[in-house]
């Protein structure tokens, strides 16, 4: 006679949610100011009406705001590129 053992392995997993709340509030604010902007844009012909191109430029402004306690700084480099067409 002839006895067979089976092993049983239980794997218990649990699971632990932590709920947190974020609560912000929002105000609109409209500021003009007087800042820098350097930059270059060049394009290649590859026809003679198409072409392709890249921009690369820097801008920089600063702003004064009611009831924040350091001026706003704007602004940061941007690059871009795409097709070109003349006309």
């Amino acid at each position: 006679m002839a006895k067979y053992h089976d092993r049983i392995i239980v794997f218990t997993f649990t699971a632990h949610v932590i709920q947190s709340t974020l609560n912000a509030s929002f105000t609109e604010v409209s500021k003009t100011t007087v800042g820098i902007n350097l930059g270059v844009d060049v394009q290649y012909l590859v026809g003679k009406k198409w072409g392709v191109g890249g921009l690369a430029r820097y801008s920089w402004g600063s702003a004064d705001i009611d009831g924040a306690s350091d001026s706003l700084t704007v602004g940061g480099f941007q690059i871009g590129g795409g097709f070109r067409y003349r006309f």
